[in-house]
């Protein structure tokens, strides 16, 4: 999995089908994961990563 590290934060991101670039803030808070996109509520059902 790539990491982008700006001022110090080391922070993971994934790049997913084509087309120009979306910034999407993970669900969760501190309990923020990239799996959240497809395993909790309306992010499942809307199926952003599909």
């Amino acid at each position: 999995m790539p990491f982008a590290e700006i001022d110090g934060i080391r922070t993971r991101y994934d790049v997913v089908g084509n087309g120009p670039p979306v910034l999407m803030y993970a669900p969760g808070g501190f309990n923020a994961r990239l799996e959240q996109w497809t395993d909790l509520g309306i992010y499942k059902r809307i199926g952003l990563l599909d």
